[in-house]
């Protein structure tokens, strides 16, 4: 992962003794949050720099403040807002819902077109900014003094993490499968394929409240 010729900084050389192997990384931090990071500043155009410091940074805002956080908002809001009654049939959709769902569907897009151009962090990036968009739309909604809305914005949220969980697979495999898990679904991501996963309706969230991604340090 770090190998001299791709990892580069002032002073940095096997030769000095300051080198990071991947060893010593993984007795200090979880194999998907080195996943993560390797993935975020991995070298395209030109090499890149390792740094620890940022690691940790990169983790707790990215992992944990951001995708960690939405997931648990979400599955808590669910818990207890619709609860073992499910959803009313139908959802009853207003403008600022399908927004979402409109700009849940061009950021995917946007992650497979990186994909398939390998321009793997901007794709990484597009599933963060995804994260953030839920975020976001979460705190402004309010479903939890919003009842009239709050059960068609729990399900367009769950919308929005069915499509992170299946695109996050190449990169952290892993933490898709756990969030996967958490929504619901009893068939795996790998199984059904990507395009018949992000075509499926949100299930009913079971299992698993645990925190996805404790903070570093």
């Amino acid at each position: 992962m770090c190998s001299p010729s791709h990892v580069t900084g002032p002073n940095f050389s096997t030769s000095r003794g300051n080198a990071a192997w991947l060893h010593d990384l993984l007795e200090r931090f979880e194999p998907e949050v080195l996943r993560y990071y390797a993935a975020a500043i991995a070298p395209e155009n030109r090499d890149t720099s390792f740094s620890e410091e940022e690691l940790v940074s990169r983790a707790n805002s990215d992992l944990a403040d951001n995708l960690g956080n939405l997931v648990n908002r979400v599955l808590v809001l669910f818990d207890r807002v619709i609860g073992n009654d499910g959803f009313p049939d139908p959802i009853q959709l207003d403008d600022r819902h399908r927004r979402l769902l409109a700009g849940v569907e061009k950021l995917t897009g946007e992650v497979e077109e990186g994909l398939e151009g390998f321009e793997f962090k901007r794709a990484l990036e597009t599933i963060m900014q995804l994260a953030r968009e839920g975020n976001k739309f979460l705190s402004e909604a309010r479903p939890w003094e919003n009842q009239g809305t709050a059960p068609a914005t729990i399900w367009v949220l769950l919308v929005l993490l069915r499509n992170i969980s299946v695109l996050l697979c190449p990169f952290l495999p892993e933490s898709a499968d756990r969030i996967w898990s958490r929504l619901g679904y009893q068939v795996d991501i790998q199984r059904l394929g990507w395009e018949a996963a992000l075509r499926l309706e949100p299930a009913i969230p079971t299992g698993d409240r645990t925190i996805l991604f404790p903070k570093i340090g």
